[in-house]
């Protein structure tokens, strides 16, 4: 998921997956497996076509969401992995929402309503509405004494300037 937040952040230059991990994943997790096509294709304008690639990549979490089984005996232990151990985000495809919101943020139209079976177990049928940003002057204040001490350190407000910066 980090190379879709790269390309979303056009970090041409972050290195997300060096050979060494590319190598450790495909033997921890199989590889990008059901993530593949939505990494490839997460701005993919058509709604109808990217819901058939979401879709898909719900089949995916609901088939890796599994505690990490262990076979043979203590000489012979294998140990299989799975994408989603975490049994919290079984049913809480946090990485399929927060793809969706990076959709909505680049302009695209997401599918109108989320039929896979994932989506029917909880409250997300639909995207949630975003959550205003409250005022809060205690926070404002922080917010600018850190950028004050920290001016380097970016945040999405930055996204213009850091992606001018990368081209």
């Amino acid at each position: 998921m980090m190379d879709i937040v790269a390309d979303w952040l056009k970090a041409d230059e972050a290195a997300t997956m060096t050979e060494w991990r590319e190598k450790v994943y495909d033997e921890y997790a199989g590889g990008y497996g059901g993530w593949s096509e939505l990494v490839e294709h997460w701005r993919e304008p058509d709604a109808v076509a990217f819901h058939r690639i979401l879709a898909k990549a719900a089949d995916y979490h609901v088939a890796q969401s599994s505690d990490m089984t262990t076979t043979g005996d203590k000489r012979n232990k294998r140990e299989k992995h799975y994408e989603i151990e975490p049994d919290a985000y079984w049913a809480f495809p946090v990485l399929l929402l927060m793809i969706l919101r990076m959709r909505e943020w680049e302009g695209l139209q997401n599918p109108g309503y989320l039929n896979h079976d994932l989506f029917q177990m909880g409250v997300f049928k639909e995207l949630p509405k975003p959550v205003p940003w409250p005022a809060d002057a205690l926070f404002d204040a922080v917010d600018r004494k850190f950028r004050q001490e920290f001016p380097n350190t970016p945040s999405t407000a930055d996204l213009p300037r850091l992606r001018a910066e990368q081209s």
